[in-house]
This record gives structure tokens, C-alpha cells and sequence, in this order.
């Protein structure tokens, strides 16, 4: 049964009204809406992103756990506000567990360690998701496409 704020976090998820921007990429789809939602978050996942953890047979099952984890809290500009420590105590394991995981999920390029205030954090890279500006996303691409070149 749900909670009433579940029933009203899913009554203003329903009231969006989607419109899709097209884009060049076919794996890349833009859900705009005319309301800002209270409560609900949500960001875009890339699905050439989600494929390639599925397929890979390298990826273990924590590392996806872990990745969802990292998608479930991301914070505008897709950083992650949790250490290691967190992450574990959050998924009842160990932190040398996350610690392997953050390993292969780094190497596999899906997630990057970025300078944070007077410390470090983690980030999911731009290729795999984004929680942010759309404008800023785009910058990415362009930039991406410049350095392709």
C-alpha cells in the first residue's frame, strides 16, 4: 500500500507532459516537462551506458548495485555525495567490497574521481548519465566532438 506522499509523488510524476527532443544520437532521449516537479527526481541514463554494464561480463553483481546506488543519489551535475564507507553501510557489505567495485566501475569508465571542495568525489561520467542543465550536457558533446577531432 502506498504512502499518501508516494500517492502524490506519483500523481505529479503522471502530469507530466512529455515532449522528446530530438537529438543526432538514436540511444539519447529527452523527456522535457512544462511542470517542475516537487519530490520527484529523476535523471537521464544513457542507454548505450546501461547496455554496456548488462554486457559486460567483467561487471559483477555489487558493481551494478553499486552504480544504481551512485545513479540513486547523484546531486546536480552528476556528483556523488557518498564515500565509500557510506555506499557499504548503505548496502549492508564491506567497504573493501565497494572499493573493488569503484575499481572496475572507474576503469570501465562510468564513473570518474573529481577534485570536490577541499577533497575529492566521485562522478558519473557524462557519457553514462546526467543530472543537470541541459545546455551543460550539450557542452559536453560539443566538446567531446571537438576533441574527437
Amino acid at each position: 500500500m502506498l504512502t499518501n506522499d508516494q500517492k502524490k509523488k506519483r500523481i505529479e510524476a503522471n502530469k507530466i507532459r512529455e515532449k522528446v527532443i530530438e537529438t543526432e544520437d538514436e540511444n539519447l532521449f529527452i523527456f522535457t516537462h512544462s511542470k517542475k516537479l516537487r519530490g520527484v527526481d529523476f535523471m537521464l541514463v544513457y542507454q548505450d551506458a546501461a547496455n554496456a554494464i548488462a554486457n559486460d561480463t567483467e561487471m559483477k553483481g555489487m558493481d551494478l548495485r553499486v552504480f544504481l546506488k551512485m545513479i540513486g543519489t547523484a546531486e546536480f551535475e552528476n556528483i556523488i555525495p557518498l564515500s565509500q564507507t557510506e555506499i557499504a553501510k548503505e548496502l549492508k557489505t564491506y567497504q573493501q567490497t565497494i572499493s573493488l567495485s569503484i575499481k572496475r566501475l572507474i576503469d570501465k569508465n562510468f564513473i570518474e574521481v573529481v577534485p570536490y571542495g577541499r577533497g575529492s568525489a566521485y562522478k558519473l561520467t557524462e557519457r553514462t548519465a546526467w543530472k543537470g542543465k541541459v545546455k551543460n550536457m550539450e557542452r559536453f558533446k560539443e566538446q567531446e566532438e571537438k576533441n574527437a577531432n
